[in-house]
Formats: C-alpha cells, structure tokens, sequence
C-alpha cells in the first residue's frame, strides 16, 4: 500500500480538501490559504475539545446548547463547505462564492472554539 494514499485515508474530507487548497491549488492569495489554514486549526481544536470534554461530561451545565445539537450543526457546517467545496471544484460555482462559504465556516468555528469550556488548550485548566 502506497504511505501517501494510506495517511490521506485517515484525513477527514475536509482536511483533505483545504490540504489539497493549501497545495495543489492555483494560488488564491495569502488571505484566502489563511482561510484554509485556520480551518484546519479550527477543525482539530474543535474535534480535541468535544473529544476530551463533552464527550467526558466536562461541560455539563456550561455548553450555551445541547451538546447533540452542538455536534449536528457543526457536521452541517461541515457539509456545507463540502459541499460548496465540490461545486467550485465542478466550475458550478464561482471562486468568490466558495471562499465567503470558507470565511463564514472559519468564522462560525472559531466562535465556538473561542466560547468552549474546559478547552485542553486553555492554561487555566486544572
């Protein structure tokens, strides 16, 4: 089995996506593989932190929704940008198009990053 082919089988679609931005991509500006870039960020601390926290009970009582409709939205989220993803890819859509998609996707992760409680990357947790 080709090294490459089996780490890219353990990447989620949406790494593989902005990996495939970040590298194989014409050069959409410093900007826009900043998008891409704190995407991936935004995706692994947010993953870290439902894994170690909510999944654990960790933030019972102090999540500003329910942790299931946390997990839903976030996959919507996701989907979302896959799919606008796939119909820029497919020239159905327009660069401009995808890339307010991708802001607004980074934006909304961020928030949610930003506002978790008992974050593994926060100093002040015991």
């Amino acid at each position: 089995m080709n090294d490459e082919n089996s780490a890219r089988n353990n990447l989620s679609d949406l790494r593989l996506a902005m990996i495939d931005l970040l590298t194989h991509e014409p050069y959409n500006g410093a900007a826009r593989d900043d998008l891409a870039a704190r995407l991936i960020a935004g995706d692994l601390r947010f993953n870290w932190w439902y894994g170690q926290v909510v999944k654990k009970g960790l933030a019972k009582g102090l999540l500003w929704c329910d942790p299931t409709d946390l997990a839903l939205e976030y996959i919507d989220l996701v989907d979302s940008l896959l799919e606008a993803w796939n119909l820029w890819k497919s020239g159905k859509q327009s660069g401009d198009e995808f890339f307010a998609t991708l802001k607004s996707t980074v934006e909304q992760i961020e928030d949610w990053v930003g506002r978790a409680p008992n974050a593994p990357w926060d100093p002040a947790r015991p």
